[in-house]
């Protein structure tokens, strides 16, 4: 889509075209819920008798459907850059112009070397495996790989001797500077450099905001937020250095989609790490670095982020939401949203994002990919966000922050 350039005093002009934008992103979440529900009524209809391969519903559609087409089925993406209107500098051939949000490129210039934390399972794995075998060499990073984690550290050597790639596990814990920075110092004397981070690692919670402790606030947001900040004090000094790198968050659609109760703590940790992400962003970007940002949607299996939850430390508050108006509700909230989750969501729909994103191009990558099954309005809200976000850094002068520097 392409603006006009706005006048600094015109509010009315302004106004209207985040409207404009709002529209798009509305229109793209209409289509695809469009199209899921004549998927959903396909299969519904046509569950009992043979069907066309044109009229494949939800259990057949493997069958029928490329891994490609499949991964991108929920996917919706968008550089930030995309959202400024473009100058009479910029041409139509502008990576910053044009965006194709249907599919996944995987195109894959060189092997990288790539750093991700909290890979000992969910997303994180996921992540770590299928990068490895795009042909990159990655550490996965995860705390105690002597003792809780060593089946997952003898797990992985044996996948990577199995499958003949260079998957590598690094003991870090993010909730310490001394682990994160020997084990950042560890990869860089084993590998030379680090290429990629990827910042994965994370804790949910579920249950009454009133019934967490303080404490309990300050640990959520010491593991979702200040965990991304003592890794990035240990990796940025070497990737500035070098004038190049990719720093890869995964956030979550709970940061501007609609949200169930119950998740408070969670949900407002992952908000403060998305803002921060986004001032990153704009800091790196002279230095050579990019940033993308994967935003999840709710995955009610396929991770253990609902079984590891945790619980209120205030059990006698939490009880009286359970034994008051609010009685049964958890169960209320779970069952509900398990229920909008479409039967096919694949979380690895996550780690192949992933893998394209890091394949693609200097430049062209996206700012943020959603990969969204329940489609709770996080790509409207966030296309509007940053459409505002970055009409401010234009109409201060400071748009070239939009997209990262090339170094020689």
């Amino acid at each position: 889509m392409k603006l006009a350039p706005l006048a600094d005093s015109d509010d009315a002009l302004f106004d209207t075209q985040v409207a404009v934008n709002l529209k798009g992103a509305f229109n793209t979440l209409r289509e695809a819920a469009r199209r899921l529900h004549r998927q959903r009524g396909r299969a519904g209809a046509h569950r009992d008798r043979p069907v066309p391969e044109r009229q494949v519903g939800r259990a057949d559609r493997a069958h029928v459907e490329d891994e490609s087409a499949r991964a991108s089925r929920h996917a919706v993406r968008h550089r930030e850059c995309d959202l400024l209107p473009p100058t009479a500098a910029w041409s139509d051939a502008d990576p910053c112009v044009s965006i194709d949000c249907s599919r996944h490129s995987r195109s894959i210039t060189m092997s990288k070397t790539i750093l991700i934390t909290g890979a000992s399972s969910g997303f994180g794995r996921m992540t770590a495996e299928a990068l490895a075998a795009a042909g990159h060499t990655v550490f996965a990073s995860m705390r105690d790989t002597a003792g809780r984690n060593a089946p997952v550290v003898a797990e992985m050597v044996a996948h990577s001797k199995a499958q003949g790639v260079d998957l590598r596990t690094v003991e870090i814990d993010v909730q310490s500077q001394d682990s994160v920075d020997a084990g950042v110092a560890s990869v860089i004397a084993e590998a030379g450099r680090i290429d990629v981070l990827i910042h994965n690692a994370g804790h949910m919670v579920f249950g009454p905001a009133e019934a967490f402790t303080p404490e309990q606030y300050a640990h959520l947001y010491d593991v979702n937020v200040l965990s991304t900040q003592r890794v990035n004090r240990a990796v940025l000094p070497h990737m500035r250095k070098r004038g190049n790198g990719l720093l890869l968050w995964v956030s979550s659609s709970s940061s501007a989609g609609g949200t169930p109760p119950y998740l408070a703590p969670y949900f407002a940790a992952k908000a403060a790490m998305d803002a921060i992400a986004v001032q990153y962003a704009r800091e790196l970007s002279r230095w050579g670095i990019e940033t993308s940002i994967v935003v999840p949607g709710a995955f009610t299996g396929g991770t253990n982020h609902f079984a590891h939850a945790g619980t209120p430390a205030d059990e006698t508050r939490a009880a009286e939401y359970d034994a008051g108006p609010y009685a049964g509700f958890g169960d209320q909230v779970l069952k509900a949203f398990a229920d909008i989750v479409p039967a096919d969501a694949d979380a690895g729909e996550v780690a192949r994002a992933i893998v394209d994103i890091v394949g693609m191009p200097f430049g062209k990558r996206p700012f943020r990919v959603h990969i969204d099954p329940t489609q709770d309005g996080a790509a409207v809200g966030f296309a509007v966000l940053d459409r505002v976000r970055a009409e401010m850094l234009h109409r201060v002068g400071l748009s070239d922050l939009l997209r990262p520097k090339a170094n020689a």
